[in-house]
C-alpha cells in the first residue's frame, strides 16, 4: 500500500540516481494569471520524462533474485524508456510492448537504451494486455507503468522537492493518466500540508479517472484519438483510484485545442519543449474566462504550481481554474510578401506594438 514512508525510502534510493529537476518560475504567466506560477520540469529529467522514478524505484527495490529472469513492460512511451534506462543501468533483459501508433522517436529512445520493443494493439490497454500474456508465459518480472505502490511512490518523490521549494504552496495541478503520478503526489503533499489544493488534470479524450470518480467505481471508458497519448488510458488503477478519490479535490478536463495551444504557449513564452501529456496544467478555463478568485485558491499571493505545465475546466463544486489567452497568430494579409523588410513584413506586424517598432527602426 502506498504511504508517506514508501515516498520516504524512495527519495533516498533515487538520489543521486535521477536529476532533481528545475522549478521555474514563469514571470510571463504569473502576470497573465495575477499570482506566482512556477512549473516543475520533469520534460527535463533523465529519458524525458518523470516515469524513471516510479520504474527505477520499482526495480531497485526488488531482490536480485526476482530480476534475474528480465523484466516485461507495456508503455505508450515514457514508461518504456523508463524501464529501459533503469534495465540498462541494472544490467537486466528488458522487454517492452508498445501500441503500434505509439511515436517513432520514443520507440527508437526505447531500443537505444537496449530493451526489446514489441509494437502490437491500437493503444496502451491493447498493448498492457499482451504484455501480461507475455509475462505468464516467459515468469519475467512485470513493471506496471502506474498501478504499483513502489511505482507510485517513485513519482511521489516530486511532491517532495516540490514542497523543498515552495513550503508555501496552495495548489498544483498534475496530468492523469493511470492515476500514478497524481497519487504519489497527492500522498507525498497532504501528508504535511494537508490545506494545498491537488488537482487533476486529464484529457477529455481519455477521461477515465473523471468517469469513475463519477460514478464512484473505476469504469472503462472509451478513448479517442489525443495529442495527450502518454495519459491516455481507457481504465485507471485498482491501487491509483482510491487515493485519488480521497485526496485529490478536483479533477478537471482539457480539449484537444487547449493541449495544442498550451504546447505552443509554452514553447514561445517560456522556451520549453512539452509534450501533450504534460502541457495540460498550463491553465483551465473558467466560466467566461475570468479568474479564480484568491478565496478558491488559497491565501493571496501564495505560490501556485503546474507540475508539468493549461487546460480547460470542468465544473466541480464551483471551483475553478483560470484560462490564459492564446498567443497572437500571425495571418498574411494578400499580397504580403514573405521576405521583404520594413512596415509591410508581417514578422514585424504579428504582434502587438510592431507598427511602432518599424517606426524605431525607420522602416
Amino acid at each position: 500500500m502506498l504511504s508517506y514512508n514508501l515516498i520516504q525510502e524512495a527519495a533516498d534510493r533515487l538520489k543521486k540516481r535521477v536529476r532533481r529537476t528545475e522549478l521555474i518560475h514563469s514571470h510571463h504567466f504569473s502576470e497573465k494569471l495575477g499570482f506566482p506560477l512556477s512549473f516543475k520540469c520533469e520534460n527535463l529529467q533523465r529519458t524525458g520524462s518523470f516515469k524513471i522514478r516510479g520504474a527505477l524505484n520499482f526495480m531497485t527495490a526488488q531482490p536480485r533474485e526476482a530480476l534475474a529472469g528480465g523484466v516485461i513492460t507495456a508503455s505508450a512511451g515514457n514508461h518504456a524508456q523508463g524501464v529501459a534506462f533503469s534495465a540498462d543501468l541494472l544490467g537486466v533483459r528488458a522487454t517492452v510492448f508498445m501500441p503500434e501508433s505509439t511515436p517513432p522517436q520514443k520507440v527508437f529512445a526505447t531500443r537505444d537504451y537496449g530493451a526489446e520493443v514489441v509494437l502490437t494493439g491500437r493503444n496502451f490497454d491493447e498493448a498492457y494486455a499482451a504484455a501480461l500474456k507475455a509475462q505468464q508465459e516467459t515468469g519475467a518480472l512485470f513493471v506496471h507503468p502506474f498501478d504499483d505502490p513502489l511505482v507510485m511512490a517513485g513519482q511521489g518523490t516530486i511532491g517532495l522537492e516540490v514542497l523543498q521549494e515552495l513550503p508555501d504552496l496552495s495548489t498544483i495541478l498534475v496530468p492523469i493518466g493511470g492515476g500514478g503520478l497524481i497519487a504519489g503526489i497527492a500522498t507525498a503533499i497532504k501528508e504535511s500540508h494537508p490545506r494545498v489544493r491537488i488537482i487533476g488534470v486529464e484529457a477529455a479524450a481519455a477521461p477515465s479517472m473523471h468517469y469513475s470518480l463519477k460514478r464512484g467505481e473505476i469504469v472503462d471508458t472509451p478513448l479517442t484519438v489525443s495529442l495527450a497519448d502518454g495519459i491516455a488510458v481507457k481504465r485507471v488503477g485498482w491501487n491509483t483510484f482510491p487515493v485519488v478519490r480521497e485526496l485529490v479535490d478536483e479533477v478537471v478536463l482539457v480539449e484537444e485545442e487547449e493541449i495544442a495551444q498550451a504546447i505552443v504557449a509554452l514553447l514561445e513564452r517560456t522556451k520549453l519543449l512539452v509534450e501533450g501529456a504534460g502541457a495540460g496544467g498550463r491553465g483551465a478555463r473558467a466560466p467566461g474566462g475570468g479568474a479564480v478568485s484568491e478565496t478558491q485558491g488559497g491565501a493571496g499571493g501564495r505560490p501556485r504550481l503546474a507540475c508539468a505545465a493549461g487546460g480547460r475546466h470542468r465544473r466541480n463544486q464551483g471551483k475553478h481554474l483560470p484560462h490564459l489567452p492564446r498567443p497572437p497568430l500571425y495571418r498574411p494579409s494578400a499580397g504580403t510578401d514573405r521576405g521583404a523588410a520594413g512596415a509591410g513584413n508581417p514578422r514585424l506586424r504579428a504582434y502587438p506594438g510592431s507598427d511602432r517598432l518599424s517606426e524605431r527602426a525607420g522602416v
